[in-house]
């Protein structure tokens, strides 16, 4: 029911801490790794929220009908308990990171309210809902440990975002409905991904690290391989966190990320 899989959405508070040289600095990756588990907890209430307000149309679909809620395993006011609880003591651990951060971190659980109630349904209001809410992760992320925002970490995660929701979206197609269909999703895929390189490859000449432009390759690759596996696999494309079994994909990510940190603190 904590959807503890999608944790990994939260990872993107981390990039603040790697591209500002701040690893190192004293109580940057103590802070850094409590925000990440604050919003880990206030992801996780919303999720809860989530399910209780789809229960009805999940019983009706193939996969989330063994959601918990949806399932009949929790009852919805002890999900709602839980759900409080969660964003409880997410808060107050955002509130140990500073003041700021936990404005932060509440902006993401109202901005993820707002998709459940509202935009969920609304074509193309979805997926930039979706975008904004991984925007909100990693200012939140240079916000805890007091660096500047750059405009580059906004454009490049709000079009990883929207890369990894249409992936999604285009996964979901036959299995649920919604106002999608494969020309849009694929017209989306497109979309995103030239955004998604073209943002990556521009930080990488106009950053203070033009060695960057090593990693381009491993990125593209990355990217490249993911959207392979989902035109091949849908199951991957409504699960992201399933592409890390993909040993070509496991590979990218290590070689981007070793490039980067080389060229960063090397």
């Amino acid at each position: 029911m904590l959807r503890l899989k999608q944790w990994y959405k939260n990872l993107v508070v981390f990039l603040p801490i790697i591209f500002a040289e701040a690893v190192f600095v004293d109580g940057a990756l103590l802070k850094i790794v409590l925000a990440f588990f604050s919003l880990c907890l206030v992801s996780s209430a919303s999720y809860v929220i989530n399910d209780i307000v789809d229960a009805r149309e999940d019983r009706k679909h193939p996969e989330k009908k063994l959601r918990a809620i949806a399932s009949g395993k929790v009852s919805v006011g002890c999900a709602l308990l839980v759900s409080i609880l969660l964003l409880f003591i997410g808060m107050i651990g955002a509130g140990k990171v500073s003041v700021l951060f936990s404005y932060f971190a509440l902006a993401l659980f109202l901005s993820t309210q707002l998709y459940i109630f509202f935009l969920k349904k609304v074509l193309f209001a979805d997926v930039l809902s979706i975008s904004t809410n991984f925007v909100i992760r990693a200012i939140a992320g240079a916000v805890a440990i007091n660096v500047r925002v750059s405009p580059w970490l906004v454009l490049c995660t709000f079009f990883l975002s929207l890369f990894l929701a249409a992936a999604k979206r285009k996964g979901d197609l036959g299995l649920a409905k919604n106002n999608y269909t494969p020309e849009i999703t694929e017209k989306l895929m497109t979309f995103s991904t030239v955004a998604l390189i073209m943002s990556y490859s521009l930080y990488s000449f106009l950053s203070i690290y033009p060695a960057l432009i090593i990693t381009l390759p491993f990125a593209i690759y990355t990217v490249f391989s993911y959207s392979r596996i989902t035109d091949t696999n849908k199951a991957v494309a409504r699960n992201p966190e399933r592409a890390l079994l993909d040993i070509k994909i496991i590979l990218g990510i290590i070689l981007w990320v070793t490039a980067t940190l080389i060229v960063i603190y090397l």
